[in-house]
């Protein structure tokens, strides 16, 4: 196989360890070989490590105020590198506790159903769901 715009040159790609990684969702480091024949075996970088995107196992609380202005729990793993939070497709400020639990700001908006996604450089979460209730009609 040769990558665009690198006449000469294959890429091969082994795990240094078992089991074998795959798919989205896989973490570890893999030795990369580049075959040039100007390039000797190992003369350069051949190792790359690979994240997997966060993954959201709960939100504490699910539901709450349209006013927002309180915080909700994540818990979950990968999250030791998050670089945004989203609550209904918008940023919001977090703080990262662990590989495992991270605490988002639940910003207002309107009475529904918004999702909540975590990004990292290993991709972005499968999202957990938000639900504003408004207040009661008197």
């Amino acid at each position: 196989m040769r990558p665009a715009g690198r006449p000469g040159h294959s890429f091969r790609s082994a795990p240094t360890s078992s089991p074998a990684l795959t798919g989205p969702q896989s973490t570890g480091r893999w030795a990369a070989a580049d075959h040039h024949p100007d390039h000797p075996a190992g003369s350069g970088s051949d190792h790359h490590t690979y994240l997997a995107a966060p993954s959201i196992t709960t939100l504490v609380p699910n539901q709450g105020s349209t006013s927002g202005g309180r915080t909700a729990t994540l818990t979950g793993s990968n999250f030791a590198q998050t670089t945004t939070v989203l609550i209904g497709g918008a940023p919001t400020g977090f703080t990262v506790v662990s590989d495992t639990h991270l605490v988002a700001d639940l910003p207002a908006g309107a009475a529904g159903p918004v999702d909540v996604t975590v990004t990292s450089p290993g991709g972005t979460s499968t999202p957990a769901v938000y639900t504003r209730v408004g207040s009661p009609n008197i």
